[in-house]
């Protein structure tokens, strides 16, 4: 009986274990690293403003380039001054390959003021063309130049003739309204009783292949004014540099025509040829 019991209480005793009791396993979540990212970002924004700066410093040395440029194409285009109120235009030297010759014309003048005098009429032509002189036949009492003579230039080519006739008995100025076809192809002060005055030698077309050239002025400090001055009938030639003392004013009066035998000799640089030998005019 009491074996019994025994085995009753062995029998109700629990024939199992709890097992031990394990911790939860919670997966560790990855740390985030900071200071990676920053120097990631900070990376990119200095190679983004490296490429920035890079291409301005290249445009700003564009634009630098550039304005040089200009400033040297500014430099090397001088500016002609105009007279305010004229519309006319001063014609520019010719190709600087034309090579020069200098020629004088003896002329034997006489007049009260000087008596007898033999002066130099200095003329320039190029040195390919041709200078001819011819004499004409004078009144030796009315006449303030004895030697009289009509000078004339051929081209090269024999398209163009020039003709200088100075006026050789007394001659008054005779005036004519600004020509429409008027160009002005040299400006400089002259000197006149009442001071400097401006004086322009301009050229005057007559005809489709034909030019004169003449004379202008204007009192001193007064600006030209096509509307209002007026043209001479003649060119004076004057001397160069003037006469300090007994004759600063004399000059001879002159008529001088350029013609072409056609269109061409106009357009091959031949115009601006002429209108040099028209300023070279001085006397000796």
């Amino acid at each position: 009986m009491k074996n019994q019991v025994n085995i009753r209480d062995q029998i109700t005793q629990p024939s199992w274990q709890n097992p031990v009791s394990q911790p939860l396993q919670i997966p560790e979540k990855p740390k985030v690293n900071y200071w990676m990212i920053s120097t990631v970002i900070l990376l990119i924004i200095l190679a983004v403003g490296g490429i920035y700066t890079t291409n301005l410093d290249t445009k700003l040395s564009s634009d630098s380039q550039n304005t040089d440029k200009i400033t040297k194409i500014m430099s090397l285009s001088p500016i002609s001054s105009k007279e305010p109120t004229s519309t006319t235009v001063v014609t520019t030297n010719p190709s600087n390959n034309v090579v020069w010759k200098t020629q004088m014309i003896p002329i034997q003048e006489q007049s009260e003021l000087l008596g007898n005098k033999t002066i130099n009429l200095e003329i320039k032509v190029p040195s390919d063309w041709t200078i001819q002189t011819s004499s004409v036949a004078v009144d030796p009492a009315t006449s303030t130049i004895k030697n009289c003579s009509i000078s004339t230039i051929t081209s090269k080519n024999q398209s163009l003739k020039i003709t200088l006739a100075p006026i050789c008995t007394g001659w008054s100025a005779q005036y004519s309204v600004w020509p429409s076809t008027g160009v002005i192809v040299l400006q400089q002060k002259r000197g006149g009783n009442n001071g400097l005055h401006n004086f322009y030698r301009v050229r005057v077309t007559n005809s489709i292949n034909s030019y004169n050239y003449v004379d202008a002025d204007t009192e001193p400090n007064r600006p030209l004014d096509n509307k209002t001055d007026q043209i001479m009938d003649a060119l004076t030639i004057g001397y160069s540099p003037p006469n300090e003392g007994k004759d600063d004013f004399f000059f001879i009066a002159a008529h001088l025509t350029a013609n072409f035998s056609n269109q061409k000799g106009i357009t091959d640089n031949s115009l601006p040829i002429v209108d040099q030998i028209a300023t070279s005019l001085v006397l000796r």
